[in-house]
């Protein structure tokens, strides 16, 4: 893949994960900081199974800082 598509499907893929916690929220499903552990856990998995991929990568520290942010606001 082109340098270009991979940061373009990295950034679409941290964006998601980065959102998918808080949305989860909003319709009442799993707790923030259970959704956004358990895609930390499966994206840091695939990114050792698999080696380097924008995707999962992305996902990886898109869901590790919405992990931060949760347990940030958690505190205050």
């Amino acid at each position: 893949m082109s340098l270009l598509a991979n940061v373009l499907i990295g950034t679409a893929s941290f964006v998601a994960s980065n959102w998918a916690p808080s949305a989860s929220v909003s319709e009442g499903h799993a707790s923030p900081l259970a959704i956004a552990i358990l895609i930390i856990a499966i994206s840091g998995l695939a990114l050792q199974l698999l080696g380097p991929n924008a995707i999962f990568f992305g996902t990886f520290l898109g869901s590790g800082w919405a992990l931060l942010n949760q347990i940030s606001e958690s505190l205050a």
